[in-house]
């Protein structure tokens, strides 16, 4: 069949290309999927749960949960003496792992809180995260050294040496909990130190590993491929290290752990959260960045966690602009525009797949980027140049439309109104300001915080309402199409363990003076400002009482 031997070893060395092809193209099973994604799920809840854990250990709370049962938020901080804010957040995380059960009567503004079982067996082994912690603490003082040429292991061996003995004793559910929450800590860092340069993007085609591949120390290299082995991420073949159909399923969602570990830094001074001056951490260092968040990696880990949510605005924007002409805005508006990419992204929706995309000489669109911070409007000058879109890209505050409205009018002769106005992942980020008088009732079990301040429930439900009655008078003709971050009660959270990323997104908004609310709170807010949200329009994600993100049309009546 063959006339030499050259043919054959070609033909041999194009079939194995092909196997090794074919392998990578074997799509895994649904179960096989969730199971990696409830291991990374389970990373995240461990990167907000282990310093919360230690620091409420070092200053007593734990013991004080053991050795009363039950008590409540009030008696727990006459004894700790914590800021009160941030330490009902930290209890409400553990309620979201049923560590304790987290009773809320908002009349009378009362939380108390019962250990459970669970809870018990945690907190006997809360001693083990005591490692862990301090390599977070250290990995905040060097972020990129774990993947540098300076990289210094020692540190992260030796914890990972524990970690695996700690693993060996499969005598409960919860170690085996609490060991993966350790695994992330350690994985996390690198998965994202080579996401965000790159440097996976090769394995797309080809999955063979190398230090020399990945850029890394042959020491954090070898180290690195240890772990992916106890996941039964790699194989081992002809000498060579390749990543099976699970390993490249895994590294390709490197992003996921982008937005959890931005806060590194937040994570790694919860003692002065708890204990000290809360304000310091909202300080900005002497370049002026900010100094509880590696906003770089927020917004790569950001970019990756919102293509999903995108789809659905996108069937927004298609059904909005293609109605017939005279019903459509005359433009957009997005008020937290940041670098300017969802505008481009808009733009180009718009542009490419609606009538009105095709009518743009006739009928123009007035484009407008609005953002507090000065970087943000100069980044969205540069991607709307570089993208030749006319635009505008104008000073604004989530919190007074009033001003922008008149900016709109006496510069540029239209109104907010007349636009289609757009937010993404922004209100829960406005700047609190306390309401003058408490009107409303809320169901919300949230936990809320200002610099250190407890807020309690009926007021910030009051904050929100009066922060979107404030929009509502420019809402009328053509709405606010918002995609927002939400809480879930931790009764649910806590018996989806490995199915929610409700733990972390609660803990990196709530020791940075966030407010995300349940959707069925924020929904009675906008009720109660007079907007009401279109059911055609209206999306959840997960479809179901789990839902940590929303997508509405709101308009006002």
């Amino acid at each position: 069949m063959y006339k030499n031997i050259t043919h054959f070893k070609a033909f041999h060395i194009l079939w194995k290309a092909f196997l090794i092809l074919k392998n990578m193209m074997v799509d895994l099973s649904k179960k096989e999927k969730l199971a990696i994604r409830k291991r990374i799920f389970l990373h995240l809840d461990g990167w907000a749960l282990i310093p919360t854990i230690y620091n409420l250990n070092k200053l007593g709370v734990l013991q004080l949960l053991e050795e009363n049962h039950t008590i409540s938020l009030k008696d727990i901080n006459a004894v700790a003496k914590t800021n009160e804010g941030y330490l009902n957040v930290a209890l409400r995380l553990l309620a979201s792992q049923g560590y304790i059960l987290r009773e809320v009567n908002n009349e009378l503004d009362e939380i108390t809180h019962t250990i459970t079982a669970t809870g018990t067996q945690a907190f006997e082994m809360a001693d083990h995260y005591d490692g862990v912690y301090e390599l977070m603490k250290e990995l905040a003082v060097r972020p990129r050294t774990i993947i540098s040429e300076k990289a210094d292991l020692e540190l992260i061996v030796n914890t990972w040496k524990e970690l695996k003995n700690f693993s060996s004793y499969k005598d409960s559910t919860i170690r085996r909990r609490m060991s993966y929450h350790m695994e992330g800590v350690l994985l996390a860092p690198v998965m994202v130190g080579l996401g965000i340069e790159g440097r996976f993007d090769t394995l797309n085609t080809e999955s063979i590993l190398s230090a020399t591949l990945l850029k890394l120390p042959q020491q954090t290299f070898d180290w690195f491929v240890e772990v992916l082995d106890q996941l039964m991420f790699v194989e081992k073949t002809d000498s060579k290290l390749t990543l099976n159909t699970k390993g490249l399923y895994y590294i390709k969602r490197a992003s996921a752990y982008g937005v959890t570990v931005s806060y590194l830094p937040t994570f790694a001074q919860l003692d002065t959260l708890l204990k000290g001056d809360p304000t310091k951490l909202r300080e900005h260092d002497e370049d002026g960045h900010e100094t509880h968040v590696y906003r770089y990696m927020n917004v790569w880990g950001s970019g990756g966690a919102h293509s999903t949510y995108f789809k659905k605005v996108d069937e927004i924007i298609i059904a909005l602009f293609n109605k017939p002409i005279a019903k459509q805005p005359k433009g957009i508006i997005d008020v937290g525009c940041g670098d300017g990419t969802f505008i481009e992204h808009v733009f180009n929706v718009i542009y490419t797949k609606t009538e009105r995309g095709k009518v743009l000489n006739e009928h123009p669109l007035f484009i407008v980027g609005a953002d507090y911070n000065k970087k943000a409007r100069i980044a969205t000058r540069t991607k709307m140049t570089k993208a030749d879109i006319w635009a505008e890209v104008e000073f604004g505050d989530i919190s007074d439309p009033k001003s922008l409205d008149e900016m709109l009018k006496d510069e540029h002769g239209i109104k907010l109104g007349d636009l289609l106005n757009t937010r993404t992942f922004l209100d829960h980020n406005r700047i609190y300001k306390k309401p003058s008088q408490t009107n409303f009732k809320c169901q919300s079990s949230g936990a809320f915080s200002y610099r250190g301040r407890r807020i309690p429930n009926n007021e910030l439900f009051q904050n929100l309402s009066d922060h979107l009655n404030k929009w509502s008078p420019y809402l009328k003709k053509h709405g606010l199409l918002i995609v927002e971050l939400h809480s879930i009660k931790p009764k649910i959270a806590a018996e989806n363990i490995g199915k929610t990323l409700s733990t972390p997104y609660d803990a990196t908004h709530g020791y940075t003076d966030q407010y995300i609310i349940e959707l069925n709170s924020f929904l009675a807010a906008a009720k109660h400002a007079n907007l009401i949200p279109e059911n055609e329009y209206s999306f959840k994600f997960p479809n179901d009482e789990r839902a940590t993100v929303s997508i509405h049309l709101l308009k006002a009546i």
